[in-house]
């Protein structure tokens, strides 16, 4: 039989492990921001307004999501 103190310890492993999965997440979701940033604005399809816009919503959903993931693990 599995003790409360090893269940314990394996959920806070898991917590762990799933608080790194999100970072890495985090990371290439950053990662793919910025390529996508360099590819749209680079060209100048969009005036600096435009761009400081889309940039403030793509945060502001980056956020929102990662709110919604800690939420759910915890």
């Amino acid at each position: 039989m599995t003790s409360a103190c090893e269940i314990i310890h394996d959920i806070k492993n898991k917590y762990h492990e799933l608080e790194e999965t999100i970072d890495l997440l985090k990371k290439e979701y950053e990662k793919a921001f910025e390529r996508g940033y360099a590819e749209g604005f680079m060209d100048g399809r969009k005036d600096e307004h435009d761009r400081i816009e889309h940039n403030k919503k793509l945060r502001e959903e980056m956020a929102y999501e990662d709110r919604l993931m800690r939420n759910n693990l915890i």
